[in-house]
């Protein structure tokens, strides 16, 4: 039941496909040629450019097409597909300062498209959050095909969900507030990890911090809003993995495990984006655009 995600199962799939092509690095000259070094690992193109002059600011909402490809080109993720009329996100101080989107957004505006070739690490973690996949690993680059497709003002965009135009962004809407309510009724000392990713320690300990390369024995329970479980990992035949390695986590999961330390347990409630994604577990156990609840206890970390 962990090894779902909407991000995963691209990464998984895609990674089958590569796994017998043999990666070239390609020379400086060549993978750089006609684009403008903004700073180090982030080059850019201007594809097209409107000549509108409404500033991104913190608290717009900003809709994105994109595409993103591995340094030879191929396609692992396309927001047409893998996020629909979803890919959108509200503008923080953390965006707007961060190396990529800090540079796209500040610079840029609504109908401005641009290319990019970014390095790998500075990619996966600002778009992502996440360290970079193993079938990058011969990489040093990531392509980008961006277009801002529209900024909305908080108020334009509370009207844009109401009007009830895209489904998806009125569900998403919803679940927001359910998780809200949830979080209001059964958390004490709730910590947020993520957009809309809260989480509570019931234990804490000085013990081993989980970090990426660690390997991490735990056990979990799997359960939806009303608390019936659907998936569950007992003490008596616990899960070890390798953590910080895509795949193997709901991204919900790995964004709080890396706040725990050994002996620690704490329950999670992980929004869709997060967790299962538009279209449910793999099984049909947990339906589309559904959060889940968590309980995680991390047994050892070496």
């Amino acid at each position: 039941m962990l090894l779902q995600s909407h991000f995963r199962k691209f990464i998984f799939y895609f990674g089958l496909l590569l796994s017998g092509i043999i990666f070239f690095s390609c020379g400086t000259d060549e993978v750089f040629d006609s684009y403008t070094k903004k700073q180090n690992g982030i080059y850019f193109k201007l594809v097209a450019f409107n000549e509108g002059n409404k500033k991104i600011t913190e608290g717009d909402y900003v809709f994105l097409k994109a595409i993103y490809k591995t340094q030879n080109d191929s396609v692992f993720w396309d927001s047409r597909y893998n996020a629909g009329k979803n890919y959108f996100f509200k503008i923080s101080a953390k965006k707007l300062s961060s190396p990529f989107f800090g540079f796209l957004l500040n610079e840029y505006t609504n109908g401005d498209s641009l290319a990019f070739k970014i390095n790998k690490k500075i990619f996966f973690r600002d778009v992502f959050d996440t360290i970079a996949p193993w079938f990058t690993q011969k990489d040093s680059i990531v392509n980008a095909e961006i277009m801002i497709e529209k900024v909305l003002s908080e108020a334009d965009f509370m009207k844009f969900i109401e009007s009830g135009d895209l489904r998806i962004e009125s569900d998403q809407w919803q679940q927001k507030k359910s998780i809200e309510e949830w979080v209001l009724s059964n958390f004490q000392n709730a910590e947020k990890a993520d957009s809309l990713l809260y989480f509570e320690r019931y234990t804490t300990t000085a013990d081993s911090m989980v970090k990426p390369g660690k390997t991490v024995t735990l056990t979990y329970k799997g359960m939806y809003l009303s608390g019936q479980v659907f998936d569950e990992v007992k003490e008596a035949k616990p899960l070890t993995i390798n953590y910080g390695y895509e795949g193997q986590m709901l991204r919900g999961i790995e964004k709080v495990m890396r706040r725990l330390r050994k002996g620690e347990n704490a329950k999670i409630i992980i929004p869709s984006h997060l967790g299962f994604g538009e279209y449910g577990s793999s099984n049909g156990t947990v339906p589309p655009n559904t959060p889940v609840v968590y309980e995680v206890k991390i047994i050892d970390v070496k």
